[in-house]
């Protein structure tokens, strides 16, 4: 269990390095990260469970600027790997049990984030010292400030990872199971729609009244084929992501007069 653990928060750490010191590829989402976390703890399943979760929850959230929002990287890590540990020991509904590991996970969202605003005011400062150590033409300690910035944000990346679950697993895994039926119950139904959310803000962020009528249709196509047919739902969502791409082009042609 330790040997995963380090593993996965050194993961952690070097993945957490992509959010601000190596310009932001990606990696560091939850779409990666969790399947990443899960394959690492033998239950990928549970690691795509958590994915789509965290990125449909968050998705409107993104460091813009000076702006700094939870941060999702140790959200998902500490919620995968609780998750597939509970899953394995208990055997119960991975639902609810993912449900419940999110939720005790967000509050080192915000210690993560409070960490960062800290560490960016000591660049702010060191930003000054540099200055002057450019103009003196003191080019090793430039150096060796950009490294030590390095190490701190993969420690930060570590520790907010490896604290949480190495002092918290045992007793969290005690709160789940002293929670009522019917809380678990309820956890497992709102694994379901607690994501409605996201892709409200998807919809809010991305959808245009011109299309609203296409999109109406859709979702009334895909009721009546997999309500009267035994056409599998996912061929009908494939034919409708084909049908929205084909409109989306034909439009842009006839915008640009093609």
């Amino acid at each position: 269990m330790h040997a995963d653990l380090l593993v996965i928060c050194l993961l952690a750490a070097f993945l957490s390095i992509d959010v601000r010191t190596i310009g932001g590829t990606m990696l560091s989402r939850p779409l990666v990260v969790a399947p990443l976390t899960g394959f690492l703890m033998g239950d990928a399943k549970t690691g795509f469970l958590v994915a789509y979760f965290i990125e449909l929850v968050w998705v409107g959230m993104l460091p813009v600027g000076a702006y700094l929002p939870v941060e999702v990287l140790p959200v998902t890590v500490v919620s995968v790997y609780l998750a597939s540990t509970y899953i394995a020991a208990l055997g119960n509904s991975s639902e609810s049990i993912i449900m419940f590991c999110i939720i005790i996970s967000i509050p080192v969202g915000f210690m993560s984030r409070w960490l960062e605003s800290h560490i960016r005011e000591l660049n702010s400062r060191l930003s000054d010292y540099l200055d002057g150590e450019v103009q003196e033409e003191r080019i090793p300690n430039v150096e060796m400030i950009q490294y030590m910035n390095i190490v701190v944000t993969l420690l930060k990346g570590f520790l907010v990872c490896f604290i949480p679950i190495f002092f918290g697993s045992h007793v969290l895994l005690n709160v789940y199971n002293s929670l009522p039926d019917n809380v678990k119950a309820a956890m497992g139904t709102s694994f379901y729609l607690v994501p409605l959310v996201g892709i409200a803000v998807v919809m809010e962020i991305f959808f245009m009244k011109k299309y609203t009528l296409h999109f109406a249709l859709s979702f009334i196509a895909v009721f009546v084929f997999s309500f009267f047919t035994r056409v599998s739902p996912f061929l009908i969502m494939a034919l409708s992501i084909l049908a929205a791409m084909l409109l989306l082009y034909l439009g842009r042609e006839k915008k640009t007069g093609v």
